[in-house]
């Protein structure tokens, strides 16, 4: 029989800030530069699945849904990313696990919220990202 397995989760965490001004910059709200009001300010859905097809193979699927934020601090837009992986254990002696993943697999422009912005810059998160790995157990 094979296995698989789904899980969703929600998130919504909604601070209150208030302007600290006793750093060592005068007119730079410490609270904000340094705490990152965007980690803070979220509402997320994760929805994750996998399925193992074969014996051995076993296949995963990830959504990652963030709701924009709008506030007096910050604003940043919404994103959706999605994610795949595959692992494949050879049963041999010494087992040998291959593994690939595809990252933002529809090479998604956005930035993660807690990304500190800059004169209304910020660093987005890199595009599609591809990963192989090979695990050789002895």
């Amino acid at each position: 029989m094979n296995k698989y397995y789904v899980s969703i989760s929600y998130s919504l965490i909604d601070t209150d800030t208030e302007n600290d001004d006793s750093g060592l910059v005068a007119g730079v709200d410490e609270q904000l530069a340094i705490r990152r009001v965007g980690g803070f300010d979220s509402e997320k859905i994760v929805f994750s699945t996998g399925v193992e097809i074969i014996d051995g193979l076993t296949v995963d699927y990830l959504l990652i849904v963030v709701a924009g934020i709008d506030n007096e601090q910050l604003i940043r837009g919404g994103y959706t990313v999605h994610d795949v992986s595959a692992k494949y254990q050879m049963y041999s002696d010494p087992p040998l696990t291959l593994y690939l993943a595809i990252n933002n697999l529809t090479d998604k422009y956005y930035a993660n919220h807690s990304t500190i912005e800059r004169q209304g810059e910020y660093r987005r998160d890199i595009g599609r990202d591809i990963r192989f790995s090979l695990k050789y157990e002895f």
